[in-house]
Order: structure tokens, then C-alpha cells, then sequence
């Protein structure tokens, strides 16, 4: 797995779908806006290794509360594991998940996909 590639997608998510506020907590991104989005309704690590992890993760819940919002936190496959094994101590559940798939241009070929049918309205 390519770290720095992930570190640098993350940003580029973020980038392409911003939050309407956000703010720093430790080494965690608090993203907030209306709806239901988790992307834009959550905490995201900054870093593979977050420092202080128990006080972060209890300030990121405490402002996610006083927004009236619930907390929810964005375990990356790059993140060292002590924060999702804290989380999970916590009471924390997964409760959705996402894989990001890419691929270098350069290496790709489009293939018309005989399932799919786009129509005009």
C-alpha cells in the first residue's frame, strides 16, 4: 500500500468536497455541514499516528455534542491502529465503509460495460 499516495487523496477529498466549517482538533479535522453526510458530518485523522489519542478523541466528541451532532470518526487503513482499537473500547461501532479505487491514467483502458444502458430523459 502507497501511504503517501492515501495522505494525499485524503486531501484531495477533502479539497473537491469541502465541509461548510470546519475546525482542528489535535491531529483530527472536524468537518460540519447540514444533512446527513458522514464525508462532511465527521472527523478525519490528519496523520497516521494520532498523538494524545484518548484526550483528542474525547474533545473531537465533546464539540461534535455541543453542534448536536453525533461523533463519528473516519478510520483510514493507514491509521495507526490504536486509535480505532480506543475508539472501539469506547463503545464506538463501524457503521459504514468506504474503499477508494484508482488507478494511473496512463495504465487504463475505457471498456463499455454491455450491463449498463445510459438513456436520454
Amino acid at each position: 500500500m502507497d501511504h503517501e499516495l492515501c495522505w494525499r487523496l485524503e486531501a484531495l477529498y477533502t479539497a473537491a468536497w469541502p465541509p461548510l466549517r470546519h475546525e482542528t482538533i489535535g491531529d483530527w479535522l472536524l468537518k460540519f455541514a447540514p444533512g446527513v453526510s458522514r464525508r462532511a458530518n465527521s472527523a478525519s485523522p490528519l496523520v497516521a499516528r494520532v498523538r494524545d489519542v484518548d484526550a483528542s478523541i474525547e474533545d473531537c466528541a465533546q464539540r461534535y455534542r455541543e453542534a448536536g451532532m453525533p461523533a463519528l470518526f473516519r478510520i483510514l487503513s493507514v491509521l495507526d491502529p490504536a486509535a480505532g482499537a480506543l475508539l472501539e473500547r469506547l463503545g464506538y461501532k463501524p457503521e459504514g465503509e468506504t474503499v477508494n479505487l484508482y488507478a494511473r491514467i496512463d495504465e487504463t483502458r475505457a471498456k463499455r460495460d454491455e450491463a449498463v444502458t445510459v438513456e436520454a430523459r
